[in-house]
């Protein structure tokens, strides 16, 4: 509900239209992005879809603490909507506002207060209203709160940059990259090879400066860290970002403001897939700490979503600091709310505030977020066929070895290929670009392979399943007839080196036949791309491929409605007689459908699903990998 909030201490931010943006509008009314922030309560943004949203730019990093809309037609019905914030425009996303309801009785502005957050970043996701037409339609918004300090550039001494490694053969080392000198550079080689800065007390860091080495002729994939301890715990503040590509000069990288004393840059190698990551010079900017207030309580783990219920570890960097924090969605203070003394337990969504305190020193600013708790019932401390049912299941693994589904039903893992998260429970799925691979195959995989009788050969008709439409003497040879595959999952991590072809594709579902694929489903993002595109591949029976669009295509990547590294989605492939449907289900928006009639040639042919993932880059270093997590998987027939 809309919070009854003065806004008499906090300052409205301008926000152009130009600075408005959204993955869909309606075009036949014109209801632009733009129309949102233009003061004019008669024009509106529209955009149709659960999980629909707009974003709002504000240029640097600012303290943000309410939201006002105005809902059209908000005097006649509801809207269900979200409100997230982040420091970059690809995320990591933080909830301020989870599946709150407008009040449907006005039109005018209604105010959302929010914990104060320092974002550049906010976007409003809408979940449709409650006439039932699935639009979101916003005619106005506006955002408040303090307009941030601007900051100055932070001293940090070349005595005070380290790194895990550094190209010894050239002098490369970590302190070039405080030296002023665009012709020195600091290099570290392979997937990971970090650098840190040491600002030498607790500072609030705003954003970074960096110039890459030959910066005009390829691009850098890096995140950036902060943290108050040089053991952590690490704070991510930019995750995979990637340079321009156009400059060598110095590239300004904004995140939402952060008191910590150490930055880290880790990189994941270049565009040229030589694996170097080479920086010329580096500068961290904020306001230089006086001594006086607090640094802002940290989150371990981050609010986000999650399958099951959470263990919440709050820390401060500043030393015998005290925390307070609310879970009831209240601000806490230094004399108000629960005063932490331990992990807090989360087992249903809950949005969690915190302060700390510290006597002669300024409270910190308000941390925290929601924790979207789902009901998946998965147990970290299990293994996979714990969780999951693998009796019809066998595994290769990326030395193109198999697991049969004996083994694997008795609590099978390989560390760092098929394990258990430790945190959401989910199985994970690790594969290397450079492997080993199977017979008739150039790539490697840690993939699952379907066996309806398990005991029996893999070849066996019993093994395997028909189209309806086959013969009566197919399908009673059969394990089953027609099938429908299920998941829902994350892509983690895509490869980032080798050649541009092949960077970032990865299967994560089949249906395999004697010798083609009626259907390969591809999680498609090249390191510059922001969202990634799912489509599929299918073969003929006399293996003629062709792609099909879901939700992007090899033709066209980095689509706005894509799918984001560690977004949780969900697919069905289904098959009925010769009717194949393959559902899309990005988690909190609407499902893409795609249907395809497959060729009479596939009757009386055995198939059989595969999960997982199946790495489609065999170039690069020997670091690089794709990974993906499971939240569930099930198969039938039917």
């Amino acid at each position: 509900m809309a919070a009854e909030v003065s806004a008499q201490s906090a300052t409205r931010f301008t926000v152009p239209g130009s600075a408005v943006t959204a993955s869909t509008y309606d075009v036949a009314n014109n209801a632009i992005p733009a129309n949102a922030v233009d003061g004019d309560l008669s024009t509106r943004w529209a955009g149709q879809g659960d999980g629909a949203f707009i974003t709002f730019d504000l240029g640097t990093t600012q303290n943000v603490q309410l939201i006002k809309i105005a809902w059209y037609q908000g005097n006649t019905r509801t809207t269900t909507f979200d409100v997230l914030a982040a420091g970059s425009s690809s995320g990591p996303w933080t909830t301020l506002l989870n599946r709150a309801v407008s009040s449907g009785t006005t039109t005018s502005f209604e105010t959302y207060d929010v914990a104060d957050t320092s974002a550049r970043y906010i976007r409003i996701v809408g979940h449709g209203n409650s006439s039932g037409n699935g639009w979101n339609s916003i005619s106005e918004v506006e955002l408040w709160g303090a307009a941030a300090s601007t900051g100055s550039q932070l001293p940090v001494p070349g005595s005070a940059v380290t790194a895990s490694t550094y190209d010894v053969a050239n002098n490369a080392v970590p302190a070039n990259a405080v030296d002023g000198d665009l012709s020195t550079r600091w290099a570290g080689q392979g997937d990971g090879a970090f650098i840190t800065f040491d600002l030498g007390t607790t500072q609030s860091v705003q954003l970074i400066k960096i110039a890459w080495y030959q910066g005009n002729t390829r691009t850098t994939t890096f995140d950036v860290l902060a943290a108050g301890s040089s053991s952590g715990p690490w704070t991510t503040l930019i995750n995979r970002a990637v340079s321009s590509g156009t400059t060598t000069n110095v590239e300004t990288y904004d995140f939402a403001d952060t008191s910590a004393r150490y930055i880290r840059i880790v990189g994941h190698g270049n565009s040229s897939g030589n694996g170097w990551n080479s920086i010329t010079e580096v500068e961290l900017w904020g306001l230089t700490s006086s001594g006086g207030q607090v640094a802002t309580p940290t989150f371990n783990p981050a609010p986000g979503t999650y399958t099951g219920a959470q263990s919440i570890t709050l820390s401060s960097a500043t030393s015998g600091a005290s925390i307070r924090y609310t879970t009831n969605g209240s601000t806490p203070t230094s004399t108000t709310g629960t005063l932490y003394s331990g992990p807090i337990t989360l087992s249903t969504t809950t949005t969690l505030k915190a302060i700390a305190y510290l006597s002669g020193l300024s409270p910190s600013p308000i941390g925290g977020g929601t924790y979207t708790i789902g009901a998946g019932g998965l147990d970290p401390s299990a293994p996979p066929s714990g969780n999951f049912d693998l009796s019809h299941w066998k595994i290769t693994l990326p030395d193109a070895s198999e697991v049969s589904a004996s083994t694997l039903s008795k609590g099978y893992e390989l560390e760092n290929t098929f394990y258990t998260d430790p945190v959401t429970g989910g199985m994970v799925f690790r594969c290397p670009n450079l492997a080993d691979t199977t017979a008739n195959s150039n790539y490697s995989r840690t993939e699952l392979r379907e066996m309806l009788a398990p005991d029996g050969s893999a070849s066996a008709p019993g093994n395997n399943w028909v189209m309806s439409t086959s013969s009566s003497t197919a399908k009673s040879a059969a394990g089953g007839v027609d099938g429908t595959l299920r998941a829902t999952l994350t892509v983690d991590r895509v490869s980032t080196t080798g050649e541009s072809a092949k960077i970032g594709r990865v299967i994560v579902g089949q249906i395999h036949g004697p010798s083609s694929e009626p259907i390969r489903l591809y999680f498609h993002k090249r390191p510059s791309d922001s969202r990634g595109a799912i489509y599929f591949a299918h073969d003929t029976p006399s293996n003629s491929t062709t792609y099909l669009p879901i939700i992007g295509d090899p033709n066209n990547l980095n689509p706005t409605n894509g799918v984001l590294l560690g977004e949780t989605w969900s697919y069905e492939i289904k098959v009925v007689g010769q009717a194949m449907t393959v559902k899309v289900t990005p988690q909190g928006r609407a499902t893409v459908t795609a249907n395809f009639t497959l060729e009479s040639g596939y009757n009386d042919l055995g198939m059989y699903f595969k999960a997982g993932v199946y790495n489609q880059n065999n170039t690069g270093t020997t670091s690089d990998y794709v990974q993906a997590t499971f939240y569930s998987l099930t198969h039938t027939h039917p």
